[in-house]
């Protein structure tokens, strides 16, 4: 939802995304910010992080910014584990 901040682009948030090293997998929403906020049930606060099994569902959540690296990291290895 990076385009309703004006004069944002898709190449500055590529350009930000890369200068974090973000390295998995970003979609940059150009629609209806409505739309998008519910199909996802979404609320609340952003950014949102929301992990998602191969089939598309949703299987962990957090909104808000991520303070505690080390639980998200540990947390999110507990799904990956129940998905082998």
């Amino acid at each position: 939802m990076d385009d309703m901040i004006p004069e944002t682009t898709r190449d500055k948030v590529v350009r930000f995304l890369d200068r974090q090293k973000v390295g998995y997998l970003n979609f940059y929403y150009s629609g209806n910010a409505d739309d998008l906020t519910d199909f996802y049930r979404f609320d609340g606060e952003i950014p949102v992080t929301i992990a998602f099994d191969r089939a598309g569902k949703e299987l962990w959540r957090h909104e808000g910014p991520i303070e505690n690296s080390a639980d998200t990291i540990a947390e999110l290895r507990k799904l990956l584990r129940r998905m082998q």
